[in-house]
């Protein structure tokens, strides 16, 4: 923090998911609590981490700065509150994770909500990458950030790769179903904290300001704003 490597901080980020998961997956296998779906859910989260953290340190280190910390990389106090916050985003989004592997229950099997959960999963996650996949491209052709994205998903919805990332957590949460006990349904926490993030916190309101600065008084801008949904890609 000291030096402001801010470079670094989703890369910390997202390896803190396969460390929880992977502690986890080792507390639960020592316990014999391994279970077929504490695994494959441990899996998906991996996945999901290695592939966003991989895009997202490629993104920072080819810009050269991350802009999110603009305004509070300067100050220590500020700083050091966004990796706090951090670290609390990595527990309670993989709490239906850690839960799942080291619920002390009978392993049951496979079933109805395991085939939700990981649905919900799957196309939260196809829906995020072909998000991201489109902006970067976009990005490519406007190096100059001149315009704002206003094609594929994101023509559709203005954040759609945050849609993605809900109901991806969402669906993380639904495999448990069959699972939680009493005080472990607090695992919904995990999808409603990341949608409380990415709306009021982090994640649009950051992005919104930016682009007021930049576009807020085209009336282009306005009417994009005004025929798209906020998350659900989805037009008539």
């Amino acid at each position: 923090m000291a030096a402001q490597l801010e470079k670094f901080y989703d890369l910390i980020g997202t390896s803190t998911y396969i460390l929880l998961s992977g502690v986890a997956c080792a507390l639960a296998w020592q316990a014999d609590l391994l279970s077929n779906r504490g695994l494959i859910l441990a899996g998906l989260v991996s996945i999901w981490s290695g592939r966003l953290g991989a895009f997202l340190v490629t993104r920072v280190h080819r810009v050269g700065k991350d802009a999110r910390f603009d305004d509070i990389k300067h100050n220590t106090c500020h700083f050091l509150m966004a990796w706090t916050l951090q670290a609390l985003w990595a527990f309670l989004a993989s709490l239906p994770v850690l839960i799942i592997l080291t619920a002390n229950v009978p392993a049951t099997p496979l079933g109805i909500w395991d085939v939700l959960g990981c649905f919900c999963w799957v196309v939260g996650f196809g829906i995020e990458v072909v998000a991201d996949r489109q902006k970067e491209a976009f990005r490519a052709r406007h190096p100059s950030g001149e315009r704002w994205i206003d094609e594929g998903l994101w023509s559709q919805a203005q954040h759609p790769n945050y849609f993605g990332e809900i109901l991806l957590w969402t669906g993380v949460f639904i495999t448990g179903f069959s699972v939680y006990e009493g005080m472990e349904w607090l695992s919904a926490v995990s999808p409603v904290f990341v949608a409380f993030t990415v709306l009021g916190m982090s994640g649009i309101p950051m992005i919104r300001a930016r682009n007021r600065v930049k576009w807020g008084q085209e009336p282009a801008y306005q009417a994009y704003l005004d025929r798209t949904n906020v998350l659900f890609p989805y037009r008539p």
